[in-house]
């Protein structure tokens, strides 16, 4: 017996061995899960780098006890180990597959099957429920399609007010830490709590003490998770409950909670006074946060109080603690850089002086500043591991993954490869200008993660950094006190230091750069200033004479000094813009005054559609015409001679009786109108609602007379208006109307596009519709390059009523501004070979990235053209009339025109074609 026992247990044991050695290959026997394999049959070992293990239970207890610190300084040494590659752990009853190349990362991103979130989201759970950070399958699908909407560009735009209040309150407060040290760590992480409340969420933190404890909730959360992560059996809820900080968390969470549910009240109750999902007056559903977005979906039934709470925790958790992370770190840097912040500096410098004036599309342009907040993204990713689950077996990368393989995805050593970011822990932003950009592989930068879970609040993110910073490097120069060096990291959901980042700030004042380096001061002829430099001009030599001011300032601003004032000249649309959008910049300036005798006090400072009277009589109209044009030179006399401003001096050396007659006969003209007008007003009552209870609509002149018996506008107001809408009516769009058609006449493929084009329109006109007109797509792209490059209005102007910045500069009171929209229209920036006619600049496609202010022939902002739309209109019924009836033929070439300068751009000739009858088989 004692014999068999003795032959029996040694090949016991080697039968155990040879079955352990067997199942082994296939299966990590003693950490309970399956093994990885090669696609490929080749060895594991020369895919991806096994890392060895302490134990022989795999890496279960390689980081038992560790803390936030060791655990990052543990997955550095896993990667440097690596050498570059890829490596792998074996956990309990599941592999975990780490990724820090971009090539290999780039499958999984794109990969539609690896959206489930890995087992680390799991202890995020009780905090963040079935949010859309942790939530898959088609709840996430729903969540996400639902929440994009409500961060779309136009609601970006309606955060900036909020955005720039937050950056004005934070302001003050640094102002009181100057020449101190100051704790980044509190001071961002409160603006962007409160960013997020009020922008996202719709509600104002009025108790700083309840978002400080929020704060420190988040953190406490976190660090449980730490310990759950280090230890495997605490992944074990039962054991977790024993033996864990089980206690800690549920305060924590109670806090966290309570916070993100009174903040959900209070817009409920919000809500209820409201109603969403109407149509804005285009018949489009307007658009809201997404708070609000969320409520409206549970009034349709599509989610629970429980999912709203969901996202409305992971949305704020994501939201403020990810922003301030690269908040903190891009000033650290900047304190550390002090050329890079001078750069920055510089950059802001050309935005409006009042934060309230400046835009998106502004904030879009700061290139340089974007370039240094995504190199401080790259080297601390405010999330440095993103995961990912295999809910079944499959091939990654090569390597068969089987059911529940964990996959890390490391953002911040995929972001610091020097294959695609040479010297990677040097601070360049410098490699993300565009021409560095270029071939760089498209999943080497991926601070938002990528593909189809990528971060539905990054544009959100940036704009905010953007404000703050912008902010921030405008009012102080940032010096350091903590070093890079001085800094021990920590490994969490969000990148943190142990220590708090300390900086200093000193306030920055005026830097007094030299005039010539904002603007170009135009040398005058004479000791008086520019006073004299047009005297005499024609309006042919005003013309010259401006254009050439332009090509001497080289695509500059440029400067003149007249009598009693400045003028400022504006040639580029990035300073346009800034004067558009100005709420205090809408006085019209000295050359308007001139035209109030004409126009008085109407919309500025024709026809029977607008007015409501058809002219019988064409001789009347030519009349009008020619008092129009002998105005306009009088106007231009006055323009170039700075004596003629002076009322006393043009009635004694001036053409003022000529004024006189012809002001008269335009002001006789109009009153007739008018008056026949008010005869026919007599016969109808105006303001009554039609069969759908709506206020009808009338034209202009009916509505002015309405406006009359209703005691709102007098005689002389109407008069004022119609002649302002008579001349800029018509002699505006006939201007456009006459350049077209010339332009079609010397572009024969041009012109047989748009013939094309027409014949998709019923042949009898009366069927034509509006919404036919506006279909005709490429004729619209030839009306607005027509536009471009002849723009009726050339220049216009504004006057500063008071001291005032602008574009950097400090513009006096009594300032005049011109706005060069000839010139600012033939900006080869914004129109590659501005001199062409090239009609296909104005289809969609190649409108994407153009400044939004390149193009203004109807001027822009408050005080932009009432009636572009009905001059559109009215180009393209005529042009489609003429070009389906006939065939231009040119006899008038562009280089034979001489342009003359006034209100309206002319030529010195008239502009002459020829047309040839179309015959039905024409094409």
């Amino acid at each position: 017996m004692i014999f068999e026992i003795l032959i029996l247990v040694p090949l016991l044991a080697l039968f155990i061995c040879k079955c352990y050695n067997h199942f082994n290959k296939d299966y990590y026997i003693l950490s309970l899960c399956k093994r990885l394999r090669t696609e490929d049959g080749s060895p594991l070992e020369d895919r991806i780098y096994i890392t060895p293990t302490k134990t022989r239970y795999g890496n279960n207890f390689d980081l038992v006890s560790f803390t936030p610190t060791s655990i990052f300084n543990f997955m550095r040494n896993a990667s440097a180990e690596g050498k570059g590659r890829n490596y792998l752990w074996y956990f309990f009853r599941a592999p975990m597959y780490n990724v820090v190349r971009a090539e290999e990362a780039e499958e999984i991103f794109q990969n539609p099957k690896l959206i489930t979130k890995n087992m680390v989201y799991e202890l995020l759970r009780p905090f963040l429920g079935e949010g859309l950070l942790i939530s898959t399958d088609q709840k996430w699908h729903s969540r996400r399609k639902a929440l994009t909407p409500a961060f779309h560009f136009n609601i970006l735009q309606s955060f900036m007010v909020i955005f720039k209040e937050e950056c004005d309150k934070l302001v003050k407060v640094l102002h009181q830490s100057v020449d101190k040290e100051l704790q980044l760590n509190d001071v961002i992480s409160q603006f962007t709590l409160n960013n997020v409340c009020e922008t996202a969420l719709g509600v104002k933190l009025d108790d700083t003490t309840d978002g400080l404890r929020y704060r420190q909730s988040i953190h406490n959360i976190e660090a449980v998770m730490q310990q759950r992560l280090c230890n495997p059996f605490f992944y074990n809820a039962v054991y977790f409950y024993l033996y864990g900080d089980y206690r800690k968390q549920m305060d924590n969470l109670k806090i966290a909670h309570d916070f993100s549910n009174r903040i959900i009240e209070k817009r409920r109750s919000l809500y209820k006074s409201k109603q969403l999902d109407q149509v804005d007056e285009f018949g489009k559903k307007q658009r809201y946060a997404m708070l609000d977005t969320l409520l409206a979906a549970e009034a349709e039934g599509q989610i629970d109080h429980q999912g709203i709470c969901d996202e409305v925790n992971t949305f704020m958790f994501e939201g403020y603690d990810t922003t301030s992370t690269c908040l903190i770190f891009t000033l650290l840097m900047l304190a550390l850089h002090e050329d890079i912040q001078r750069k920055c500096h510089e950059e802001i410098e050309h935005l409006p002086e009042n934060s309230d004036e400046i835009t998106v599309f502004q904030f879009n342009e700061l290139v340089y500043l974007e370039c240094v907040i995504k190199e401080s993204l790259r080297l601390f990713p405010s999330v440095p591991i993103i995961g990912r689950r295999c809910v079944e077996e499959g091939v990654v990368n090569g390597l068969i993954v089987p059911k529940d393989t964990q996959i890390n995805i490391h953002i911040y050593d995929i972001m610091r490869d020097p294959r695609h970011f040479p010297n990677p822990t040097t601070f360049q932003p410098d490699r993300f200008l565009p021409e560095n950009t270029v071939d760089r592989h498209p999943f080497a930068f991926v601070p938002f993660s990528a593909g189809q879970r990528n971060c539905i609040g990054q544009k959100f993110a940036i704009l905010e950094i953007k404000v703050l910073l912008t902010a921030i490097i405008r009012n102080f120069k940032i010096l350091p006190i903590t070093y890079l060096e001085d800094l021990i990291f920590e490994n969490g959901i969000v990148l943190r230091t142990q220590q708090n980042v300390k900086v200093k700030l000193m306030r920055r004042e005026g830097n007094g750069s030299p005039l010539e380096s904002k603007v170009f001061v135009t040398p005058g002829k004479t000791r008086f200033g520019n006073n004299f430099d047009i005297l005499n001009f024609t309006p042919a030599s005003l013309f010259t004479f401006l254009r050439e001011s332009a090509a001497k300032a080289k695509g500059q601003n440029y400067l003149w000094y007249f009598l009693f004032a400045t003028e400022y000249n504006v040639v580029r649309a990035e300073e346009a813009e800034e004067i558009f959008q100005s709420t205090t910049l809408l006085s019209k300036n000295m050359v308007y005054d001139m035209m109030k005798p004409f126009l008085g006090d109407g919309l500025l400072i024709s026809k029977e559609t607008a007015l409501g009277v058809k002219l019988d009589d064409m001789s009347e109209g030519n009349e009008y015409r020619e008092a129009i044009h002998s105005l306009e030179d009088i106007l231009i006399q006055r323009v170039c001679n700075p004596l003629m401003y002076y009322d006393w001096y043009f009635f004694l050396y001036g053409d003022y009786r000529k004024h006189s007659e012809k002001l008269r006969i335009v002001h006789d003209f109009s009153s007739r109108i008018i008056q026949r007008k008010r005869q026919q007003f007599k016969q109808k009552q105006l303001g009554q609602v039609d069969e759908f209870g709506k206020k009808q609509r009338y034209a202009m002149l009916d509505t002015l007379l309405a406006a009359e018996a209703e005691g709102q506008i007098d005689h002389q107001g109407i008069c004022d208006e119609v002649n302002t809408f008579m001349f800029g009516g018509y002699d505006t769009t006939s201007t456009c109307l006459v350049f077209t058609l010339l332009m079609l006449s010397l572009h024969e493929d041009v012109q047989m596009k748009c013939f094309e084009e027409i014949q998709t329109l019923p042949e009898d006109i009366n069927e034509i519709t509006v919404f036919q007109l506006n279909e005709l797509v490429f004729l619209e792209c030839v009306i607005k390059e027509s536009l471009r490059m002849f723009p009726p209005v050339p220049v216009i102007g504004r006057e500063c009523m008071e001291e005032c910045v602008v574009n950097g500069l400090v513009l006096p009171k009594g300032t005049q501004v011109s706005i060069s929209i000839y010139d600012i229209m033939k900006d080869p920036r914004h129109f590659p070979k501005p001199n062409q006619f090239q009609p296909k600049r104005f289809l969609p496609e190649n409108t994407v990235n153009r400044h939004p202010f390149a193009f203004v022939p109807f001027s822009a902002g408050q005080r932009n053209c009432i009636g572009q739309k009905f001059a559109i209109l009215e180009i393209k019924l005529l042009l489609a009339t003429v070009i389906r009836n006939y065939k231009l033929l040119p006899i008038t070439q562009l280089e034979n025109l001489t342009f003359e300068n006034g209100i309206v751009l002319r030529t010195k000739q008239n502009i002459k074609v020829k047309l040839a009858k179309r015959s039905k088989g024409d094409q």
